[in-house]
């Protein structure tokens, strides 16, 4: 799969450009521009290094179609978006996540249902593709929960085998960004430690994470206070434990454990014990 549209599109209205300003910036002209963003057609190999340049990411963003920072964006709860990037305005309310935590959701389907449908998707739901480019940008996690509803339609998972969704997505590559600000060492539960510091910062604020490493209550994890405002069925509180549950254990071997987990859940969140 190639991301060339969607990368370029997301650089271009999270800086606020519209085409032609953009077109402007880059000294290319608007039609060229046009085709590129439509994927009709590639993108010049010097144009690319040039954005590139400019704008301080990795050339291999539009093989991987993420970008994994533009600038830094601290984490917080967030109610306005960014340049002329747009989501319908239910995503816009207690935006504690952010896309890295869609990511795998969105690259499963690409591979179940196709790149073209996977778009339709997207756009039906009220969020643009390209929007999901730049992994630190805020997202509802209403969109979550829309998201896994529209894939559970689509017959892709039931709460039997929700670690489907993890089926194409390699953790290495996908974590490597947020566990490379960490110090991994040859001692499991100080890897643990710190990567649980990380979430807050790469991942969601939705929850609060709490490292306690014992063997039945391993990982606390408890809704924050604005959860409490936010409409989430009971069927999405359980999808959110299990899918906890999976990302952990597929984790385990980068933090150098061999710990399988099992999320049990508790009131007004979960605990990841070691099964």
């Amino acid at each position: 799969m190639e991301y060339t549209n969607l990368v370029i599109k997301a650089l271009r209205k999270y800086h606020g450009y519209q085409q032609a300003s953009f077109c402007k910036f880059l000294n290319i002209q608007q039609g060229t521009l046009s085709k590129i963003e439509s994927g009709l057609l590639s993108i010049n190999a010097t144009v690319w290094i040039d954005i590139c340049m400019k704008f301080k990411i990795n050339p291999e963003a539009i093989i991987t179609g993420r970008i994994e920072m533009v600038e830094d964006l601290p984490l917080k709860l967030r109610h306005e978006l960014v340049g002329n990037m747009k989501v319908k305005k239910r995503y816009t309310r207690n935006m504690g996540s952010t896309v890295r935590t869609v990511y795998p959701l969105i690259n499963f389907l690409r591979h179940q249902i196709g790149m073209e449908k996977t778009n339709e998707l997207l756009k039906f739901l009220g969020a643009p593709p390209e929007y999901f480019v730049i992994q630190n940008l805020p997202i509802s996690i209403l969109f979550i929960q829309d998201l896994v509803a529209e894939i559970t339609k689509l017959g892709l998972i039931d709460q039997t085998n929700v670690t489907r969704l993890l089926d194409y997505n390699d953790a290495p590559e996908v974590h490597k960004f947020p566990i490379s600000n960490i110090l991994v060492n040859d001692h499991a539960e100080q890897n643990f430690k710190r990567f649980v510091k990380t979430i807050k910062e790469s991942y969601e604020i939705n929850t609060n994470y709490n490292f306690v490493g014992e063997g039945q209550n391993f990982i606390e994890a408890r809704d924050n206070k604005h959860m409490s405002e936010v409409n989430i069925s009971s069927e999405f509180e359980l999808f959110r434990a299990m899918y906890n549950e999976a990302h952990f254990n597929l984790l385990a071997p980068m933090l150098h454990s061999d710990a399988n987990f099992k999320a049990v859940k508790t009131e007004g969140g979960w605990n990841l014990s070691v099964a």
